[in-house]
C-alpha cells in the first residue's frame, strides 16, 4: 500500500495562510518522491484552495480530488459552504470506502489526514484539519503526519499568530527543513504554498545558499553560548556574534525587498537533493 508517511503543516495568518509538505512517499521498503499538495484549478482565481494530505495515498487522493472538484463546481465558494463540502466528502469516504471494510479500531485500516486552506470569493481565509471523520477549523497552526512531534516543538518556538503570510512562508519552510533532518519518515524536497488576502505584506525572497536550519543562526548562537561558558578569551564568542549580526542584517534587508511580481500567492519548492527533483536533467 502506498503510504504518505509524511509531514504537512498549516499556518493561519491575519493576511492569508501557508501550507507546506515534504515529498516523501513510502512503498513498503522503498521511498519515492511526489507532491502532496494540490490547489484549485488554474482558472479559479476568484478563490484559492490548497489541500495537503497524509495517510494511505489512494484514499487521500480521492478525498482531496473530491473536495477540490466539488468546490470548483460551486458558483460562489464561501467558507460556510466549503465547510459543508469538506465534511460531506470526509464522511462519505469513511462510510463507503473505509468503515465498510475495516473496523474503526483496526490498526491496519486506511487513514486519511488533510489540511485545507481557503481564500473564498469574499476575500476571507480559513484553515481546516481532518482526522478520520472529524473536521475542525484551525485557529493558528496545525501539523499532521509522522513528523508531527518534532515540527510542533520547533513551530512553538518559531511561529506566532499575527506574523504576515510573507514571513510565515519562510518560517514554514524552515520548520520542514529541521523536521526532515531530525524526524523519522520525513524527507525529500519541500513544497510550500502561501495564499494572501488583500493588502498583505508583499512576498520576498531570501538568498538561501546556506541550507542549514535558520541559515545557521541557531548553530552559531549555541556555539557562542558554549564559548561564553568555557573560554577565557572572547575572540571565538565575538566571531560567532558577528556572524549572527551579519546574517540577521542581511535577512532584514531582503525582507524589505519585495518580489518583482505583486501576485497574492507564492508556491516554492526547496530542492535539497537534485537527484530527487523531477527536472534534474534540465
Amino acid at each position: 500500500m502506498r503510504k504518505r508517511m509524511t509531514l504537512i503543516a498549516g499556518f493561519l495568518c491575519p493576511d492569508g495562510f501557508v501550507i507546506t509538505a515534504d515529498t516523501e512517499v513510502t512503498l513498503g521498503d522503498l521511498r519515492i518522491q511526489e507532491s502532496k499538495l494540490i490547489d484549485s484549478p488554474g482558472n479559479m482565481r476568484a478563490y484559492r484552495l490548497v489541500i495537503g494530505g497524509a495517510g494511505d495515498a489512494t484514499y487521500v487522493d480521492e478525498a482531496m480530488q473530491e473536495i477540490r472538484d466539488s468546490v470548483a463546481a460551486m458558483r460562489r465558494p464561501l467558507i460556510a459552504s466549503v465547510d459543508k463540502i469538506i465534511r460531506k466528502a470526509i464522511g462519505r469516504i469513511h462510510a463507503e470506502n473505509i468503515f465498510k471494510y475495516w473496523e474503526p479500531g483496526d490498526d491496519q485500516r486506511p487513514r486519511v489526514y488533510l489540511i485545507l486552506g481557503l481564500r473564498d470569493v469574499s476575500g476571507k481565509r480559513c484553515l481546516w484539519r481532518t482526522e478520520d471523520q472529524t473536521v475542525a477549523k484551525v485557529s493558528a497552526s496545525v501539523y499532521v503526519g509522522s513528523g508531527t512531534l518534532i515540527a510542533s516543538h520547533i513551530g512553538e518556538k518559531l511561529f506566532r499568530y499575527g506574523l504576515p503570510t510573507a514571513a510565515v512562508h519562510h518560517i514554514a519552510t524552515h520548520i520542514l527543513r529541521e523536521a526532515k533532518a531530525k524526524g523519522a519518515s520525513v524527507g525529500g524536497n519541500t513544497d510550500t504554498w502561501s495564499i494572501q488576502t488583500q493588502g498583505a505584506q508583499p512576498f520576498f525572497d531570501i538568498d538561501d545558499k546556506d541550507k542549514r536550519f535558520l541559515w545557521g543562526i541557531e548553530d552559531a548562537l549555541l556555539s557562542a553560548t558554549r564559548c561564553a561558558l568555557t573560554r577565557t578569551d572572547q575572540v571565538s564568542m565575538n566571531a560567532r556574534l558577528e556572524f549572527i549580526r551579519q546574517r540577521l542584517t542581511e535577512v532584514h534587508r531582503q525582507a524589505r525587498t519585495p518580489l518583482p511580481t505583486s501576485d497574492s500567492e507564492w508556491h516554492t519548492s526547496e530542492i535539497l537533493r537534485t537527484d530527487l527533483h523531477p527536472f534534474s536533467d534540465l
